[in-house]
């Protein structure tokens, strides 16, 4: 049961990690065209960019930290 669960935490972890990675690829390309275009609109692009990384690295971290806390809780259960 355990390990059952386990996995399906990785499991949920892993697919939002995907789910994060995809938009930001995404985003990027659709951005990377539009800013071809318009050369002015390049230093707005990269700050975006940037934030969102940011943000995304954010919401891998708190994840990381509440999955953890979560396996931590569930040994303690165990013991």
């Amino acid at each position: 049961m355990t390990l059952i669960i386990m996995l399906g935490f990785e499991k949920l972890f892993i697919i939002l990690r995907t789910l994060i990675i995809r938009k930001t690829i995404q985003c990027s390309a659709s951005h990377h065209t539009f800013t071809q275009q318009n050369s002015v609109n390049l230093n707005i692009f990269s700050y975006n960019f940037s934030e969102r990384i940011r943000r995304n690295n954010d919401i891998l971290h708190n994840m990381k930290y509440l999955f953890n806390a979560v396996l931590r809780l569930h040994a303690r259960v165990q013991l």
